[in-house]
């Protein structure tokens, strides 16, 4: 797959009914998040879909505060399964080498995410859902 360039932009929703929120202020971070927004818009397989439509607050022990986190995607699919997606690329998912120009901010982001993370995996498990982290990898396999 492509390393993804930073892009943003309004997503044009073509199946309004399927999305939850406000579709007329739908935005995509990068392009991965634009390829998965089309894939929810257009896919049957998915009953409903939101973009950053959830606040789950959690403690970042960074800064030894609570922050909002805002997932990435929330979604229903036909079977009644709901998932709460956060698209990430792949090397932020593992811890950061120490080889790395930027570990300390490399270091600081795994910190922030595993906490935010973790906290949506406790959100989710109240709700009956679950918590999924997709990356480029994971799309490359669902053909997004």
């Amino acid at each position: 797959m492509r390393k993804t360039k930073f892009r943003q932009g309004k997503f044009r929703i073509q199946n309004i009914e399927k999305y939850k929120g406000n579709s007329t202020n739908i935005i995509y971070r990068s392009s991965w998040e634009k390829r998965v927004m089309s894939f929810f818009d257009t896919s049957s397989n998915v009953k409903w879909w939101n973009s950053e439509g959830l606040i789950v607050p959690y403690f970042n022990p960074l800064t030894k505060r609570v922050h909002n986190y805002f997932p990435d995607f929330v979604y229903m699919s036909k079977s009644d399964n709901a998932y709460m997606i956060e698209i990430k690329p792949f090397r932020e998912t593992q811890p950061p080498s120490k080889r790395l120009r930027n570990y300390k901010n490399a270091v600081f982001t795994y910190i922030v995410n595993q906490s935010k993370w973790k906290q949506a995996q406790e959100f989710c498990a109240k709700q009956n859902w679950k918590f999924v982290v997709w990356t480029e990898k994971e799309l490359t396999k669902m053909g997004i």
